[in-house]
């Protein structure tokens, strides 16, 4: 999960057990997907992921390949804070970087 704005408005990205990742967006307890695709996961397998925003949009790289990609709001970008959440099973994280522009 990224972009958090409180406990009511959030962006995350989401790998689901049906083996989909989606980019969705909630607001006021209303959660829309804005963007997803089907991404077979291979357990025990390293994946470089990196989220970037720009002036318009949020686009997610796994192992530098543009997966999604949705446009939002620039005021949703402009504060918040970075987190790892896992509903179900484990995660590890080798690094964790943040960059502002």
């Amino acid at each position: 999960m990224f972009g958090v704005q409180g406990l009511r408005r959030f962006v995350s990205i989401v790998f689901n057990q049906s083996g989909t990742i989606e980019l969705a967006v909630l607001r006021d307890r209303k959660r829309t997907v804005l963007d997803s695709q089907v991404m077979e996961v291979e357990w025990g397998r390293t994946y470089q992921f990196s989220v970037d925003c720009d002036e318009n949009a949020i686009i997610v790289l796994i192992d530098g390949i543009q997966t999604l990609k949705a446009p939002i709001e620039q005021q949703n970008l402009l504060n918040g804070a970075i987190g790892l959440l896992v509903e179900s099973g484990s995660l590890t994280c080798m690094q964790l970087s943040v960059i502002t522009q």
